[in-house]
This record gives C-alpha cells, sequence and structure tokens, in this order.
C-alpha cells in the first residue's frame, strides 16, 4: 500500500496513506523551521528533476522521506490478500550528498520525530556547513592535485627539451667535427688541382714557345690560360668568403 510521490517540485515522500495527514504536517514543521535558520528547500532542475534538495550555508542535501516496511511473517489465511510487507511504524528521514554515498538519516516513530523537531534544523545546518567543509577540503585537494601536476608536467617539459637540447648540441658537436675532418680532404683535392694546374701551366708555355708565329696555336693558347683558375686561389678565396659571413662556418673554432 505504498504510495510515492515523485514527480517534479515534489517533496520525495514514500509511505501508506493513513500516515500523509501527519507526514504532511511533519513536513509543513520540518521547512518552516529550515527557513527560520536560512535553509532553503527547493526543487533540482535538469537531469535531477524530481528531487528536492534543502540548500545552505554553501552546500545542498537532496532530502527524501519514508515509511519504514519489515516482512511479513506470518502465515497466509485462505480467502486474505497477503501483503509480504508490513509497516513498521517508523519513519526515516533521509538527507543524501550528491558527492558521497553515506546518506544522512534521521531515523524513529512519529512520536520520536516530533520530539526532535525542534533541533532538527540545527542538525541539518551542520550536516550542510559540513557538507561545504567536505567540499572545500574536495576542491583544495583537487587543486594542490592539479597544481602539482602542472609542476611535474612543467618539470618534465623541462627535462625533455634540456634531452632535445643536448641532443642538438652533441649532433651539432658532430657536424661540426665532420667539418673540420673535411678540411683536410678539401685541402689534399686543392693540392691535387693546383698540381694539374701546374701541369696546364708548363703545356700552356711550352705550346706557346713551340708554337711560334703559329696564330692558332697562339690564339687557343691564350683562351686556355684565361679559363685556367688557380686552385689555391680559388680555396683562399672561398675560405675568405666562408668566414666573413654572420653565421660562421662549422670549421670554424667555437
Amino acid at each position: 500500500g505504498r504510495t510515492s510521490s515523485l514527480g517534479d517540485g515534489r517533496l520525495h515522500i514514500v509511505a501508506t496513506l493513513r500516515h500523509v495527514d501527519w507526514i504532511l504536517r511533519f513536513h509543513e514543521a520540518l521547512i518552516r523551521s529550515l527557513r527560520a535558520v536560512k535553509i532553503r528547500v527547493v526543487p533540482r532542475e535538469g537531469d535531477e528533476r524530481g528531487k528536492v534538495r534543502v540548500a545552505g550555508y554553501g552546500a545542498a542535501l537532496e532530502m527524501s522521506f519514508m515509511e519504514e516496511y519489515e516482512r511479513n511473517t506470518k502465515a497466509p489465511r485462505a480467502g486474505e490478500d497477503f501483503n509480504p510487507w508490513l509497516p513498521k511504524n517508523s519513519f526515516k528521514l533521509q538527507l543524501q550528498s550528491t558527492s558521497t554515498q553515506s546518506p544522512r538519516i534521521i531515523r524513529g516513530t512519529a512520536r520520536q520525530l516530533e520530539d526532535a523537531l525542534p533541533g532538527m534544523a540545527a542538525r541539518v545546518a551542520k550536516w550542510l556547513a559540513e557538507e561545504a567543509e567536505r567540499d572545500h577540503q574536495r576542491l583544495k585537494a583537487a587543486e594542490e592535485r592539479a597544481a602539482a601536476e602542472a609542476a611535474r608536467k612543467i618539470e618534465m617539459d623541462a627535462w625533455f627539451a634540456e634531452r632535445e637540447l643536448e641532443h642538438k648540441r652533441q649532433a651539432l658537436a658532430r657536424e661540426r667535427n665532420a667539418a673540420r675532418m673535411a678540411q683536410a680532404g678539401r685541402l689534399m683535392e686543392a693540392a691535387k688541382a693546383q698540381a694539374e694546374y701546374q701541369l696546364a701551366a708548363d703545356w700552356l708555355a711550352r705550346l706557346e714557345v713551340d708554337a711560334g708565329d703559329d696564330l692558332a696555336v697562339q690564339a687557343w693558347v691564350s683562351a686556355a690560360r684565361d679559363s685556367l683558375t688557380e686552385p689555391f686561389a680559388a680555396l683562399l678565396a672561398s675560405v675568405r668568403h666562408e668566414a666573413n659571413q654572420v653565421e660562421k662556418p662549422l670549421w670554424w673554432p667555437e
């Protein structure tokens, strides 16, 4: 015979109709006492519509009320409707946090709840203040974790950046060493080219002497000599050009 008052903006009450008058009077007195200590009773919105909260002191708790039941252990009589659950004449006011699993419960008979009613608002106010403090601590802990994570990220980013920089320094050192080692080969190539240049110059000198008055040979010797470039002179010009750049060549001393 239980009835549930689920619906938007309604108090969540599950009870038998025989106690509904007392339950409504109890909630009317409870709500008046809550308002007296600056606690609001407000319906939830959005996905949580249909639930009612008590809110104040920086926190909110979902409120529900239930008549408690016990299993019927009596054997059913022939021809009678059998109800497996029987009311216990005991009621439960429950205040549930949205962030924790353990609800706050005030339990008792109608008389016991009436007797507890004068101090009930103060208890709810205390619970709300405790919930607000827990929320504050959770937020603080989350902020500290986020700050620690950000610090770790900065530290790791700096470590990876330093490793990347070290890798670049090592790569540059290898490139510099390779460039310096390559200068010996560059010199050897220039020396080989200089020997060929000298041989070609000697040949041109001999051809010029042997040509005598042969204008054709003299013209060819002149053209060949003009096209020759001394390798050492070219090497010297190249080295000076590289050294005069803003960004020094890799073979340049560090």
